[in-house]
């Protein structure tokens, strides 16, 4: 049988398809099990059996009951919660679910009317390429700062003049010691990237700065930080057999959108709608 869509969207279809008229009593739709009276029927069992296994029939008997169990404790859980749901709620459950389908219903028009094209080598080199950031590339800094502890707002003000004045120094190290007198807590810091991670707002103060120059001065979280950049090395990028996957996802995802994009305009040619606010 021609697959036009993949098996993972196929979640609710046998809502989708009973909407759709295509329910009949073939043996697809006969009932493998009841929960308080509602089937779940072989083609669900069928779908869900897929989806879990990657697209596969399940070769051991156990594993399929052990997805039709699964399948029925949802099932209940859903009946459970169902006469719980207030009026929003309800409408919140309808707009989700007719999202859902025009999503679906989309997927198959566009594997019927427009396939998507393979994603070629070339492609994915390109991508890998031109963004080296996404894959562990880039650049690695360590900084050397003068930081402060928090300080009352003439304590702070005074601190960052001094802050501004040894900001060309080369000796910080020494420096800090001597402003830490009288109020002002002030410790001297080396650190790198689990640093830069803890505090993102040192990023833009630090990466791209000329190495060893003049530092800046920034308040962060009530404290003062006199922040330079000492070195800077090259990271290597994971290599492409590792991000090959995650690459040939983002590439069939912007695929999709530029074909809806595509067919959206087609069908709208044909369409009559009246925006309303």
């Amino acid at each position: 049988m021609r697959q036009l869509f993949p098996v993972k969207m196929a979640g609710p279809i046998l809502a989708l398809a009973c909407a759709l008229g295509a329910c009949s009593r073939d043996p697809e739709m006969q009932p493998v099990a009841k929960v308080n009276g509602e089937d779940i029927t072989r083609f669900e069992l069928d779908l869900a059996e897929r989806r879990t296994l990657g697209g596969v029939p399940a070769q051991d008997p156990a594993v399929r009951r052990k997805i039709l169990e699964s399948m029925a404790m949802s099932r209940a859980i859903a009946q459970a919660a169902e006469p719980e749901l207030d009026k929003h709620e309800r409408r919140i459950v309808e707009a989700e679910l007719k999202s859902y389908r025009d999503q679906f219903l989309t997927r198959m028009y566009l594997a019927r009317h427009k396939p998507p094209q393979a994603i070629g080598e070339e492609a994915i080199r390109q991508y890998y390429e031109r963004n080296p950031g996404m894959f562990g590339g880039g650049e690695e800094y360590r900084f050397e700062a003068i930081v402060s502890g928090e300080l009352a707002p003439d304590a702070r003000a005074k601190l960052r003049l001094a802050l501004e004045e040894a900001a060309a120094r080369s000796d910080w190290d020494e420096v800090a010691p001597r402003l830490g007198s009288g109020e002002a807590q002030v410790q001297y810091r080396r650190g790198g990237a689990a640093e830069l991670a803890l505090t993102p707002q040192l990023r833009p103060l630090v990466e791209g700065a000329e190495l060893g120059g003049k530092g800046r001065v920034a308040e962060i979280d009530g404290r003062l930080y006199l922040v330079r950049a000492i070195e800077r090395r090259p990271l290597r990028p994971r290599p492409l057999d590792e991000v090959r996957g995650d690459i040939t996802r983002a590439l069939a995802a912007i695929a999709l959108r530029d074909q809806v994009q595509v067919a959206g305009k087609d069908v709208l040619q044909h369409a009559k709608v009246e925006y309303l606010d």
